[in-house]
C-alpha cells in the first residue's frame, strides 16, 4: 500500500491521543507505585522542546521488567475501552517484541503491515527493560539471539516490503516459524536475562541502544544497554501538558544516545517515523473549535445555575473555587460576586477572553482541567465541575477524580453536576465509545451514576450526598436526568 500524507492537523490529534495515552500510563503508575521513564525522542524533546520533537509523531516508554509486569496487571484491572495494552500476550496476532499502548477508537496502520491482523489505533511504545550480561561474549551472544528473534517476528513484513528478491525469499523461508516457537524462546531469554541484577539494560526484541541510530562505534561495553541508574533514577520533565518521570541523569543518557543532543539535525534529516497507509480519527474527541465557534457568538454570560447557587452555600466565606470547565464562566461570576476567589479553567480561548474581558478580577485559564489538576497538591478549597465530566473520558475521568482528590486541602469539597445514562438524550448521534455520543457537532459521554460512586470512593472521598432525578437543571422544555455528587477530602 502507498503512504498516505499526513496533515498538520491530523498531526495534532494523533499528539492529542498520544498524550492521553502518556497521562493513563503516569496515573496507572502513580497509583500503583511503578516506575516508569520516558525514553529516547520522548524525553529528548521534554528536555530540548518541553514536549514533542516538532517533526516528530511516536511517544517512547521505558520500564524495568518487574515494574512492567506489574503495569499490566493494572491495565487488565482498570484500563478502561477504548484504551488497549497491546503485547504477545494480549492480542495473539501481535509481533513485536514490546509493548503498545493503544487508542481503539482509531485506526493507524504503517505502510507494508497491512495484512497483519493485530489490533490497530494511534499508539505509544513501551519498552519492557531486562539485564544485559556482565562479560561481553554474553552480551554478543545475547544480542546476536535478539537479533535472529526480532529477524524471525520481523518476516511476515520482510517478506512481502523488502526491496531485493533474495530479502524477500529469506524472510519468506523465516515466516514457516510458528511465533508462538519464538515466543517460547523469547520468554526464557526474558527468565534468563533476569536471574541477577544487572549493571546495563534493554529491550531484548529492540535495537541496543549503543547500536541504535548508527551508533555502531560505542566502545562493546558501552553498546549493549543502558546503565540501569538511568531507567531509575528519575525526575519530573515537562512534555506539553502534562509533567512525565524521565531519567535524573538526562545529559548522559541523551548523550550516549544522541552525542551533541541540543543540536537539531539539518533539515533534510528532520524525519518522521514510518509511513502511515491507513488512518481514521474520526471519532477521536476534538471539540475546541466547536465551542470556540459556540462562545465566540456568544454575547452574555447569562444567570448562574441552579447547581452554582445550591452548593454556594456549602462553601465558607472568602475560600478558593476551582471552576472546571467553566465554560462561558456564568457560575464563575456568580461565585466571585460572593467574594470568592476564582479559578475558572477552560480549552476554550473564546470562553476565556469573554471571562477575562468581563470580570479581571477572576484568574481565568485556557487549558486542560485534568492537567491543571495535575499541577497543584493542597491547593483549593472547593472544586466545581458542572457538566464537565462530560467532556471527557471514563479513562480521563478516573485521572480527573484522583487528581481532585490531590489537589483539595483537607476538608475540601467537590461539586458534580452531569447528565446521567438516563436522559432522553443518552443514545442520539454516533457512538464513539462506551456511553458517549457526538450529535449537534459536539461529543457528550453520559455518566453511570454507580460507576461514579464507585470511583469516588476508590480514590478515597467520602460521600456526602449523591443523588440522581430530574428537575434539577431545566432548560426550555427538557428536564434531563441530572447527578449531583458532593464529596469531600478527609479533614
Amino acid at each position: 500500500m502507498r503512504e498516505i500524507p499526513i496533515t498538520e492537523e491530523e498531526r495534532k490529534i494523533i499528539r492529542q491521543v498520544q498524550l492521553e495515552l502518556l497521562s493513563a500510563v503516569d496515573m496507572i503508575c502513580n497509583t500503583y507505585h511503578i516506575q516508569y521513564s520516558i525514553g529516547y525522542g520522548t524525553l529528548l524533546g521534554a528536555v530540548r522542546h518541553k514536549g514533542y520533537i516538532p517533526w516528530d509523531d511516536d511517544a517512547d516508554i521505558l520500564m524495568m521488567r518487574e515494574d512492567y509486569e506489574k503495569f499490566k496487571v493494572c491495565c487488565q484491572k482498570y484500563l478502561k475501552a477504548p484504551l488497549f495494552l497491546q503485547d504477545h500476550e494480549t492480542d495473539e496476532k501481535y509481533l513485536w517484541g514490546y509493548a503498545k499502548m493503544r487508542n481503539l477508537n482509531t485506526t493507524y496502520i504503517r505502510v507494508g503491515q497491512e495484512h497483519i491482523a493485530c489490533k490497530s489505533g494511534v499508539f505509544i511504545d513501551i519498552f519492557p527493560l531486562d539485564g544485559v550480561p556482565g562479560s561481553l561474549p554474553l552480551q554478543i551472544a545475547q544480542d546476536f539471539l535478539c537479533f535472529v528473534l526480532r529477524k524471525c517476528l520481523w518476516a511476515k513484513v520482510g517478506s512481502r516490503q523488502e526491496q531485493t528478491a533474495f530479502k524477500r525469499a529469506g524472510y519468506t523461508a523465516l515466516s514457516i516459524i510458528p511465533k508462538e516457537k519464538i515466543y517460547g524462546i523469547y520468554d526464557k531469554l526474558v527468565r534468563l536475562s533476569n536471574q541477577k541484577k544487572r549493571e546495563r539494560v534493554r529491550c531484548l526484541l529492540f535495537t541496543a541502544p549503543g547500536k541504535h541510530w548508527g551508533k555502531r562505534k560505542k566502545p562493546f561495553k558501552e553498546r549493549y544497554g543502558f546503565k540501569r541508574e538511568w531507567i531509575e533514577e528519575r525526575r519530573r520533565f515537562e512534555f506539553e501538558n502534562l509533567c512525565l518521570w524521565g531519567s535524573r541523569d538526562y545529559q548522559e543518557c541523551l548523550t550516549y544516545l544522541y552525542g551533541n543532543y541540543m543540536v537539531s539535525p539539518p533539515r533534510e534529516k528532520r524525519l518522521a517515523h514510518a509511513p502511515v497507509s491507513h488512518l481514521d480519527l474520526s471519532k477521536v474527541w476534538n471539540d475546541t473549535a466547536y465551542w470556540n465557534a459556540v462562545y465566540s457568538q456568544k454575547k452574555e454570560n447569562g444567570e448562574p445555575s441552579l447547581f452554582a447557587v445550591e452548593m454556594e452555600q456549602y462553601m465558607k466565606p472568602e475560600s478558593t473555587v476551582v471552576d472546571l470547565g467553566c465554560g462561558s464562566g456564568r457560575d464563575s461570576l456568580f461565585f466571585a460576586a460572593r467574594n470568592h476567589k476564582v479559578l475558572a479553567v477552560d480549552l476554550s480561548s473564546e470562553a476565556i477572553r469573554m471571562i477575562s474581558q468581563i470580570s479581571p478580577e477572576i484568574t481565568a485559564m485556557e487549558g486542560d482541567f485534568v492537567t491543571f489538576l495535575g499541577k497543584h497538591e493542597n491547593a483549593f478549597d472547593y472544586l466545581y465541575s458542572r457538566f464537565s465530566l462530560h467532556a471527557i473520558s471514563a479513562n480521563r475521568e478516573q485521572a480527573f477524580i484522583r487528581r481532585a482528590y490531590n489537589s483539595l486541602k483537607r476538608g475540601g469539597l467537590l461539586f458534580i453536576e452531569a447528565r446521567s445514562i438516563q436522559d432522553e438524550r443518552f443514545g442520539i448521534g454516533e457512538e464513539i465509545e462506551k456511553n458517549t455520543f457526538r450529535y449537534e457537532g459536539h461529543a457528550r459521554r453520559f455518566i453511570d451514576i454507580n460507576e461514579l460512586e464507585k470511583t469516588l470512593k476508590a480514590e478515597g472521598f467520602l460521600i456526602e450526598k449523591i443523588v440522581q432525578s430530574r428537575g434539577f437543571a431545566p432548560y426550555g422544555s427538557e428536564d434531563p436526568s441530572i447527578i449531583r455528587a458532593i464529596c469531600r477530602k478527609e479533614e
